[in-house]
């Protein structure tokens, strides 16, 4: 075995760990831990005192022309949609599916859409985790994008794509 064989089986093991190393946090934090918290903010939108109390600490986040039960299930029913994008696409790149590449782009550019949004709503909040999040936000579906979309993330799914027929 050359030098340039022994380069591009340590590169394309760099790439596949890399690879699965997004679709993990994807599955595990992004999806999982987002989804049974939010979860969480859901049932406790059945309970006003509880919801009283949480509220109390966000004010900023009241709404004037929604009731705050119908604001937090809102919120929750698009986080739940959010996180099961995670999964999907968490659980399709570990199975290294060829579909997961592509719904893992699409998804994360669609966050970052969104964020271009979400960033006009939450700076006008001023709350103090809002930039946080923005940069959370934007950082993670544009590393998706820069890492699903190098030449050698192609060469890793076409490979396991065409092992597999």
């Amino acid at each position: 075995m050359d030098t340039s064989e022994k380069e591009h089986k340590s590169s394309s093991a760099g790439v596949e760990k890399g690879i699965r190393t997004i679709g993990w946090i994807n599955l595990v934090f992004f999806g999982g831990v987002s989804f049974i918290a939010n979860l969480y903010i859901f049932i406790l939108s059945f309970n006003p005192q509880a919801l009283a109390k949480l509220l109390a600490q966000v004010p900023e986040y009241r709404l004037s022309n929604m009731s705050n039960q119908s604001f937090l299930r809102a919120v929750f029913f698009w986080q739940a949609f959010v996180a099961i994008g995670f999964i999907l696409s968490g659980w399709g790149i570990i199975k290294r599916k060829h579909w997961a590449r592509k719904f893992s782009l699409y998804f994360a550019g669609l966050l970052l859409f969104l964020v271009a949004v979400g960033v006009v709503m939450q700076a006008a909040s001023r709350h103090p985790l809002a930039w946080f999040n923005i940069i959370l936000s934007v950082f993670w579906p544009a590393l998706i994008i820069i890492s699903l979309t190098s030449a050698a993330a192609n060469s890793y799914f076409g490979r396991i794509s065409s092992q597999r027929r």
